[in-house]
This record gives C-alpha cells, sequence and structure tokens, in this order.
C-alpha cells in the first residue's frame, strides 16, 4: 500500500510537470495583459481536468445551487492536502487564488503563479492589505477569488479546522460580495499532509453550497457573523462527512 501510494505520486509529479509545459506558451502568453488573463484561468481549468482524468481520480462536483456566471464569489474552503489547489479547479466560475508568496520561488510556475493569481506573505502586514487591495481589483474585473481563510494546511486533527483569518469576509461585507463555501472532504485521505506525499487512489468530491451573502450591518460586525457562519458551515459539512 505504501509502495503503491509512493508509485502514485510519482505518477502525478511527471504528469503535472509534463501538462505544465505543454501549457506554459498559452499561459505565458495570458500573462502579458491583464485582459488576456481570462485565458490563462480557464488554462487552469483544462490543466486540473486533465490532471485528475490522467491520474485516474474520479473526481464529482456537488452543488447545492446555481452558481451566476455573472456574479464573482468569495470562495472559501478548508485546507488539509496538497490536492486542494489542483481540485478547486473544478470549481465553474473564472477565479484567481490568494496564496502563499513562497510559490514565486518555483521557477517560471512561480512567475505565471504571481502574474495570474495573488500571492501574500502573511507575516507582513503591508502585504496582506497588498492582497486584499489586488483581491478587490481582480472582483472589479469580474472575478472570483479563493481563500483558504484557515491561512494555509495547518490543522494537525483533519477534518477539524483551525479558527479562519479574516480577510475574505472583511472583503465580503466592504465589497457586499457573496461567500461560495466549498467543501473538500476526500482530499485529506487520498492526499495526507506527511512528509511523505503520498497518494492513495479514491473518489474524490468537492461541495459547492450556497452561497451566503453579506448583509447591510457595520463593516466589523459582519466581518465576524461571515467569518463565524462560513465556518460553522464548512466545519458541519466536514464532521458529518466523517461520520457516514
Amino acid at each position: 500500500m505504501k509502495l503503491q501510494g509512493k508509485w502514485n505520486t510519482i505518477q502525478a509529479v511527471v504528469i503535472f510537470t509534463c501538462l505544465f509545459f505543454i501549457l506554459c506558451p498559452v499561459l505565458f502568453i495570458s500573462t502579458l495583459q491583464r485582459r488576456w488573463h481570462i485565458l490563462g484561468l480557464k488554462v487552469n481549468r483544462v490543466w486540473a481536468r486533465l490532471f485528475f482524468w490522467l491520474m485516474r481520480l474520479p473526481i464529482q462536483v456537488i452543488s447545492d445551487s446555481t452558481l451566476r456566471k455573472d456574479q464573482p464569489y468569495i470562495i472559501c474552503a478548508n485546507h488539509f492536502s496538497y490536492l486542494d489547489i489542483a481540485t478547486m479547479g473544478m470549481v465553474p466560475v473564472p477565479f484567481k487564488f490568494i496564496g502563499k508568496n513562497a510559490m514565486n520561488r518555483i521557477p517560471l510556475f512561480g512567475y505565471m503563479y504571481r502574474k495570474l493569481h495573488i500571492t501574500v506573505n502573511r507575516t507582513s502586514i503591508r502585504s496582506r492589505a497588498e492582497s486584499l487591495k489586488q483581491a478587490r481589483t481582480a472582483i472589479e474585473d469580474g472575478y472570483s477569488v479563493v481563500f483558504f481563510p484557515e491561512g494555509g494546511m495547518i490543522t494537525t486533527n483533519p477534518p477539524m479546522m483551525v479558527p479562519f483569518k479574516e480577510g475574505a469576509f472583511r472583503l465580503s461585507a466592504i465589497m457586499n460580495i457573496p461567500i461560495l463555501p466549498v467543501v473538500l472532504p476526500d482530499n485529506y485521505k487520498c492526499m495526507p499532509d506527511d512528509p511523505s506525499l503520498r497518494i492513495f487512489r479514491r473518489p474524490l468530491r468537492i461541495k459547492l453550497l450556497r452561497p451566503v451573502w453579506p448583509s447591510s450591518a457595520e463593516v466589523n460586525e459582519e466581518t465576524r457573523r461571515l467569518k463565524q457562519e462560513i465556518f460553522d458551515l464548512l466545519q458541519a459539512e466536514l464532521k458529518a462527512e466523517k461520520q457516514e
């Protein structure tokens, strides 16, 4: 079982890298002008679909409602596995990630990531403020924005999450943008967060819950309410999945 898991990981690295170099020319072109970013984001979705298909990891998207194509969302998901980023590529709306600036150090990939998405140094107040400013610009351009509000893969006891950071919820309250809660209930079982980085083949699901709109309450009050409500929604789904 362990040997098979390591072999699956090697396959995943090879497939991911090969797809990157195949799609690289289009990704690079899409970074040259802001209005072309939509092309790169569509390529990211193709990349995700091909990756899971070639890895023979069946993935099912379950949605509680029909998402509006003309409506940007602030997408909030639990984060327990390195597979989570690729899985989010299955969400059927164009979006930009807010991710760690450590991605910038990956040769070539890091360049394209920071050009298409938004990177942040979470230890820097200035960087966090700048990332929210860029997120506002992305939303104004019509894109959704993906947050992992735990601030990274921090929990040591999945599916129990750690308390959320407030950035996503403050942005929702300020801009009156709905939050789309996303549950990733299987990824940490398929690829646990441990040094071995083993992948075990199993069906995966991504659950899109009903969007939550901010109210007209004062920003700080609404930020706190949204932060708690979305945490409770995601945690309840994750606990229910564990008990099944």
